[in-house]
Protein backbone atom coordinates (compact mmCIF):
# COMPACT_ATOMS: atom_id res chain seq x y z
CA UNK A 1 0.00 0.00 0.00
CA UNK A 2 1.23 3.48 -0.88
CA UNK A 3 2.50 4.96 2.41
CA UNK A 4 0.95 8.31 1.51
CA UNK A 5 -2.44 6.78 2.22
CA UNK A 6 -3.49 5.94 5.77
CA UNK A 7 -6.49 4.08 7.08
CA UNK A 8 -9.32 6.07 8.66
CA UNK A 9 -9.43 5.41 12.39
CA UNK A 10 -12.56 3.59 13.43
CA UNK A 11 -13.18 5.59 16.58
CA UNK A 12 -13.25 8.95 14.80
CA UNK A 13 -16.89 9.61 13.88
CA UNK A 14 -16.80 12.57 11.52
CA UNK A 15 -13.30 13.96 11.89
CA UNK A 16 -12.97 13.38 8.15
CA UNK A 17 -16.02 15.36 7.10
CA UNK A 18 -13.87 18.02 5.45
CA UNK A 19 -11.52 15.61 3.65
CA UNK A 20 -11.63 13.50 0.53
CA UNK A 21 -11.89 9.84 1.57
CA UNK A 22 -10.80 6.98 -0.67
CA UNK A 23 -11.22 3.23 -0.97
CA UNK A 24 -8.79 0.76 -2.49
CA UNK A 25 -9.82 -1.02 -5.68
CA UNK A 26 -7.89 -4.30 -5.39
CA UNK A 27 -8.77 -5.34 -8.95
CA UNK A 28 -7.32 -2.21 -10.59
CA UNK A 29 -4.78 -1.70 -7.78
CA UNK A 30 -5.68 1.98 -7.34
CA UNK A 31 -7.33 4.26 -4.79
CA UNK A 32 -10.70 5.68 -5.77
CA UNK A 33 -12.63 8.61 -4.32
CA UNK A 34 -15.41 7.57 -1.91
CA UNK A 35 -16.59 11.02 -0.82
CA UNK A 36 -15.75 14.69 -1.23
CA UNK A 37 -15.37 17.28 1.57
CA UNK A 38 -18.57 18.34 3.31
CA UNK A 39 -20.03 14.83 3.51
CA UNK A 40 -19.80 12.84 6.74
CA UNK A 41 -18.46 9.31 6.78
CA UNK A 42 -21.54 8.09 8.61
CA UNK A 43 -23.73 9.16 5.69
CA UNK A 44 -21.86 7.02 3.14
CA UNK A 45 -20.88 3.93 5.11
CA UNK A 46 -21.40 1.92 8.27
CA UNK A 47 -18.86 1.94 11.07
CA UNK A 48 -17.74 -1.60 10.24
CA UNK A 49 -16.94 -0.58 6.66
CA UNK A 50 -14.56 2.22 7.63
CA UNK A 51 -11.57 -0.06 8.06
CA UNK A 52 -11.47 -0.29 4.27
CA UNK A 53 -11.26 3.47 3.72
CA UNK A 54 -8.27 5.79 3.53
CA UNK A 55 -7.22 9.41 3.42
CA UNK A 56 -4.36 10.90 1.41
CA UNK A 57 -1.81 12.18 3.94
CA UNK A 58 -0.40 15.19 2.00
CA UNK A 59 -3.95 16.28 1.21
CA UNK A 60 -4.97 16.18 4.86
CA UNK A 61 -1.78 17.93 6.04
CA UNK A 62 -2.39 20.74 3.58
CA UNK A 63 -5.97 21.12 4.82
CA UNK A 64 -4.84 21.23 8.46
CA UNK A 65 -2.13 23.79 7.70
CA UNK A 66 -4.62 26.03 5.91
CA UNK A 67 -7.18 25.69 8.71
CA UNK A 68 -4.60 26.49 11.40
CA UNK A 69 -3.49 29.66 9.59
CA UNK A 70 -7.09 30.84 9.79
CA UNK A 71 -7.44 29.75 13.44
CA UNK A 72 -4.20 31.50 14.45
CA UNK A 73 -5.55 34.72 12.95
CA UNK A 74 -8.77 34.27 14.95
CA UNK A 75 -6.67 33.56 18.05
CA UNK A 76 -4.91 36.93 17.80
CA UNK A 77 -8.23 38.72 17.36
CA UNK A 78 -9.94 37.06 20.34
CA UNK A 79 -6.93 37.61 22.62
CA UNK A 80 -7.09 41.32 21.83
CA UNK A 81 -10.82 41.24 22.62
CA UNK A 82 -9.93 39.55 25.96
CA UNK A 83 -12.49 36.83 25.28
CA UNK A 84 -10.74 34.09 27.24
CA UNK A 85 -13.38 31.41 26.60
CA UNK A 86 -13.19 31.86 22.82
CA UNK A 87 -9.40 31.95 23.05
CA UNK A 88 -9.30 28.58 24.75
CA UNK A 89 -11.81 27.05 22.35
CA UNK A 90 -9.70 28.17 19.39
CA UNK A 91 -6.54 26.79 20.98
CA UNK A 92 -8.31 23.46 21.51
CA UNK A 93 -9.16 23.32 17.80
CA UNK A 94 -5.59 24.18 16.79
CA UNK A 95 -4.02 21.62 19.14
CA UNK A 96 -6.47 18.90 18.10
CA UNK A 97 -5.37 19.49 14.52
CA UNK A 98 -1.70 19.31 15.46
CA UNK A 99 -2.18 16.20 17.60
CA UNK A 100 -4.22 14.34 14.96
CA UNK A 101 -1.34 12.68 13.06
CA UNK A 102 1.94 13.67 14.74
CA UNK A 103 3.99 11.00 12.95
CA UNK A 104 2.71 12.26 9.61
CA UNK A 105 3.87 15.83 10.22
CA UNK A 106 0.93 17.61 11.87
CA UNK A 107 3.14 19.06 14.63
CA UNK A 108 4.80 21.35 12.09
CA UNK A 109 3.80 24.94 12.69
CA UNK A 110 2.69 24.41 16.28
CA UNK A 111 5.22 27.02 17.36
CA UNK A 112 3.11 29.71 15.63
CA UNK A 113 0.34 29.28 18.19
CA UNK A 114 2.82 29.25 21.09
CA UNK A 115 4.44 32.46 19.87
CA UNK A 116 1.06 34.21 19.58
CA UNK A 117 0.20 33.28 23.18
CA UNK A 118 3.62 34.37 24.47
CA UNK A 119 3.61 37.64 22.53
CA UNK A 120 0.11 38.59 23.66
CA UNK A 121 0.32 37.42 27.29
CA UNK A 122 4.03 37.90 28.05
CA UNK A 123 4.45 38.48 31.78
CA UNK A 124 0.74 38.07 32.57
CA UNK A 125 1.01 34.85 34.57
CA UNK A 126 -2.33 35.37 36.36
CA UNK A 127 -4.26 35.24 33.08
CA UNK A 128 -2.66 31.93 32.12
CA UNK A 129 -3.28 30.46 35.56
CA UNK A 130 -6.99 31.29 35.29
CA UNK A 131 -6.94 30.04 31.72
CA UNK A 132 -5.80 26.62 32.93
CA UNK A 133 -8.52 26.54 35.59
CA UNK A 134 -11.34 26.76 33.04
CA UNK A 135 -13.05 23.39 33.30
CA UNK A 136 -14.27 21.28 30.39
CA UNK A 137 -16.67 18.37 30.64
CA UNK A 138 -14.95 16.45 27.84
CA UNK A 139 -11.50 16.16 29.42
CA UNK A 140 -8.92 14.80 26.98
CA UNK A 141 -5.16 14.61 26.48
CA UNK A 142 -5.55 17.80 24.43
CA UNK A 143 -7.23 19.72 27.29
CA UNK A 144 -4.69 18.42 29.82
CA UNK A 145 -1.78 19.38 27.54
CA UNK A 146 -3.14 22.89 26.95
CA UNK A 147 -3.64 23.40 30.69
CA UNK A 148 -0.13 22.15 31.48
CA UNK A 149 1.25 24.49 28.80
CA UNK A 150 -0.68 27.43 30.32
CA UNK A 151 0.54 26.72 33.86
CA UNK A 152 4.11 26.24 32.60
CA UNK A 153 4.02 29.53 30.69
CA UNK A 154 2.51 31.25 33.74
CA UNK A 155 5.29 29.98 36.01
CA UNK A 156 7.92 30.92 33.42
CA UNK A 157 6.53 34.48 33.31
CA UNK A 158 6.43 34.59 37.12
CA UNK A 159 10.09 33.54 37.28
CA UNK A 160 10.98 36.14 34.62
CA UNK A 161 12.64 33.62 32.34
CA UNK A 162 13.98 35.01 29.03
CA UNK A 163 11.60 34.76 26.09
CA UNK A 164 13.39 31.90 24.32
CA UNK A 165 13.27 29.82 27.51
CA UNK A 166 9.59 30.62 27.99
CA UNK A 167 8.95 29.39 24.46
CA UNK A 168 10.89 26.14 24.97
CA UNK A 169 9.20 25.41 28.29
CA UNK A 170 5.74 26.28 26.99
CA UNK A 171 6.00 24.00 23.98
CA UNK A 172 7.45 21.25 26.19
CA UNK A 173 4.41 21.58 28.46
CA UNK A 174 2.12 21.29 25.45
CA UNK A 175 3.91 18.27 23.96
CA UNK A 176 4.86 16.41 27.16
CA UNK A 177 2.09 13.81 26.66
CA UNK A 178 2.24 13.59 22.86
CA UNK A 179 3.06 9.88 23.23
CA UNK A 180 -0.47 9.30 24.52
CA UNK A 181 -1.82 9.96 21.02
CA UNK A 182 -0.73 6.39 20.25
CA UNK A 183 -2.29 4.79 23.33
CA UNK A 184 -5.80 3.37 23.09
CA UNK A 185 -8.71 5.47 24.34
CA UNK A 186 -9.97 2.40 26.20
CA UNK A 187 -7.00 2.88 28.52
CA UNK A 188 -6.78 6.69 28.49
CA UNK A 189 -10.49 7.13 29.21
CA UNK A 190 -11.03 4.09 31.44
CA UNK A 191 -13.61 4.91 34.11
CA UNK A 192 -11.77 2.93 36.75
CA UNK A 193 -8.30 2.58 38.17
CA UNK A 194 -5.93 0.99 35.64
CA UNK A 195 -4.63 -2.53 36.27
CA UNK A 196 -0.90 -3.19 36.30
CA UNK A 197 -0.73 -4.30 32.68
CA UNK A 198 -2.55 -1.16 31.53
CA UNK A 199 -0.34 1.04 33.69
CA UNK A 200 2.76 -0.51 32.10
CA UNK A 201 1.37 0.56 28.72
CA UNK A 202 0.77 4.09 30.00
CA UNK A 203 4.35 4.22 31.29
CA UNK A 204 5.59 3.89 27.72
CA UNK A 205 4.16 7.24 26.63
CA UNK A 206 7.25 9.38 27.42
CA UNK A 207 9.44 7.22 25.17
CA UNK A 208 6.75 7.06 22.48
CA UNK A 209 6.63 10.85 22.63
CA UNK A 210 10.37 11.17 22.12
CA UNK A 211 10.17 8.77 19.20
CA UNK A 212 7.54 11.02 17.61
CA UNK A 213 9.42 14.26 18.29
CA UNK A 214 12.73 13.01 16.85
CA UNK A 215 11.31 13.57 13.36
CA UNK A 216 10.97 17.30 14.13
CA UNK A 217 13.52 19.96 15.02
CA UNK A 218 12.26 20.96 18.46
CA UNK A 219 14.80 22.32 20.99
CA UNK A 220 16.48 19.92 23.43
CA UNK A 221 14.46 21.29 26.36
CA UNK A 222 11.23 20.23 24.63
CA UNK A 223 12.51 16.66 24.31
CA UNK A 224 13.72 16.61 27.92
CA UNK A 225 10.32 17.70 29.23
CA UNK A 226 8.68 14.93 27.23
CA UNK A 227 10.95 12.14 28.46
CA UNK A 228 11.48 13.39 32.03
CA UNK A 229 8.10 14.63 33.31
CA UNK A 230 7.53 11.40 35.26
CA UNK A 231 11.07 11.18 36.64
CA UNK A 232 11.54 11.86 40.37
CA UNK A 233 14.49 13.15 42.41
CA UNK A 234 14.82 9.91 44.39
CA UNK A 235 15.00 7.76 41.24
CA UNK A 236 11.52 6.26 41.69
CA UNK A 237 10.14 7.73 38.47
CA UNK A 238 10.02 6.46 34.89
CA UNK A 239 11.01 5.67 32.18
CA UNK A 240 14.70 5.82 33.11
CA UNK A 241 14.74 6.20 36.91
CA UNK A 242 17.20 9.10 36.81
CA UNK A 243 17.86 11.18 39.94
CA UNK A 244 18.52 14.68 41.24
CA UNK A 245 20.62 16.84 38.91
CA UNK A 246 20.32 14.34 36.08
CA UNK A 247 16.78 15.68 35.66
CA UNK A 248 16.51 18.93 33.72
CA UNK A 249 14.80 22.05 35.06
CA UNK A 250 11.83 21.60 32.72
CA UNK A 251 11.59 17.95 33.77
CA UNK A 252 11.38 19.06 37.41
CA UNK A 253 8.80 21.75 36.61
CA UNK A 254 6.54 19.36 34.71
CA UNK A 255 6.87 16.78 37.50
CA UNK A 256 4.97 19.31 39.63
CA UNK A 257 2.57 20.87 37.14
CA UNK A 258 1.53 17.64 35.36
CA UNK A 259 0.05 15.87 38.44
CA UNK A 260 -1.29 19.15 39.84
CA UNK A 261 -3.30 19.81 36.68
CA UNK A 262 -4.57 16.23 36.51
CA UNK A 263 -5.92 16.09 40.06
CA UNK A 264 -7.51 19.55 40.01
CA UNK A 265 -9.23 19.43 36.62
CA UNK A 266 -11.50 16.41 36.36
CA UNK A 267 -13.56 13.96 38.39
CA UNK A 268 -12.81 10.30 37.88
CA UNK A 269 -15.07 7.43 39.02
CA UNK A 270 -12.37 6.32 41.45
CA UNK A 271 -11.06 9.75 42.44
CA UNK A 272 -12.76 13.14 42.77
CA UNK A 273 -10.98 16.26 41.57
CA UNK A 274 -9.49 18.32 44.38
CA UNK A 275 -9.51 22.00 45.28
CA UNK A 276 -6.24 23.72 44.40
CA UNK A 277 -5.10 24.15 48.01
CA UNK A 278 -5.79 20.50 48.89
CA UNK A 279 -4.03 19.25 45.76
CA UNK A 280 -0.91 21.28 46.55
CA UNK A 281 -0.96 20.06 50.14
CA UNK A 282 -1.12 16.42 49.02
CA UNK A 283 1.65 16.88 46.45
CA UNK A 284 3.80 18.57 49.10
CA UNK A 285 3.24 15.76 51.63
CA UNK A 286 3.29 12.72 49.35
CA UNK A 287 5.89 13.89 46.82
CA UNK A 288 8.01 16.04 49.12
CA UNK A 289 11.30 14.18 48.65
CA UNK A 290 10.60 13.36 45.02
CA UNK A 291 10.10 16.85 43.60
CA UNK A 292 12.16 20.03 43.64
CA UNK A 293 10.92 21.88 46.74
CA UNK A 294 12.33 25.21 45.59
CA UNK A 295 10.43 25.04 42.31
CA UNK A 296 7.34 23.79 44.14
CA UNK A 297 7.43 26.81 46.47
CA UNK A 298 7.75 29.15 43.49
CA UNK A 299 4.84 27.43 41.75
CA UNK A 300 2.65 27.90 44.84
CA UNK A 301 3.67 31.58 45.04
CA UNK A 302 2.82 31.91 41.37
CA UNK A 303 -0.70 30.62 42.15
CA UNK A 304 -0.97 33.27 44.88
CA UNK A 305 -2.06 31.01 47.75
CA UNK A 306 1.16 30.55 49.74
CA UNK A 307 -0.37 31.25 53.14
CA UNK A 308 -2.85 28.42 52.70
CA UNK A 309 -0.16 25.83 51.94
CA UNK A 310 2.82 26.70 54.15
Amino acid sequence: MNLQYKKVKLYEEDDYKDYNIYYFDSIKNIYKLLKKPGITLSSVCSESERENFYYFVPERLNFIETENIKLNSELKTEIKKENILKVKNIIIKIVNNHFSEPRSGTLKGIENMINIIIDEYFGQYAILTNFARMSYKDYTTTIHSINVMSLTLGLSFFLKFPKNKVYNYGISGLLHDIGKTEISDTILKAERKLNQQEFEIIKKHPQIGVDILKDYSFPTEVIKGCIEHHERLDGSGYPNGIKEEMISEIGKILAIIDPFEAITSVDRPYKRKMPVEKALEIIFIEEGNKIDKNLFTKFVKNLGIVEKIF
